[in-house]
């Protein structure tokens, strides 16, 4: 085989069925692996928040988002199944909520420790983005 018809070998792409796995069984089980292990996250999160007197309102973010993590992780598991179209649209529709939630979260999250930390406070006066002296 010369190395023209071996680039051209591996530049094709995989047929999952070739490996043994089908697409979709793939892409489920890496997304109830990834939403699982979310929740895993954010309850040990909350937990550190709470013990270290974390501002309210980022315990309560996080509350609410462990309320719709749940509760697509409960659809997850046991919702309709993805063999109907009727369950496909709800499953798929559940995932953007969750997705759009996760983003919203992780971004309030973000903002709101580096508001608090004086390392990350930019000094507003001045033209370049240098971090503000600390008094």
């Amino acid at each position: 085989m010369s190395s023209r018809q071996a680039d051209l070998v591996l530049a094709q792409p995989i047929d999952a069925q070739e490996v043994g796995f089908e697409s979709h069984h793939l892409h489920n089980l890496f997304v109830r692996l990834a939403f699982g292990l979310l929740l895993v996250f954010v309850v040990c999160l909350t937990t550190v928040q709470i013990q270290n007197a974390a501002p309210r309102s980022w315990i309560i973010a996080n509350g609410a988002y462990l309320v719709v993590l749940t509760a697509y992780v409960l659809v997850l598991f046991a919702g309709p199944r993805l063999a109907t179209d009727s369950g496909l649209r709800f499953q798929v529709t559940a995932q953007k909520i969750i997705v759009y939630s996760s983003i919203l979260n992780l971004s309030l999250q973000a903002w709101a420790v580096a508001q608090n930390e004086p390392r990350y406070r930019w000094d507003r006066t001045a033209r370049s983005r240098r971090p503000a002296r600390r008094a």
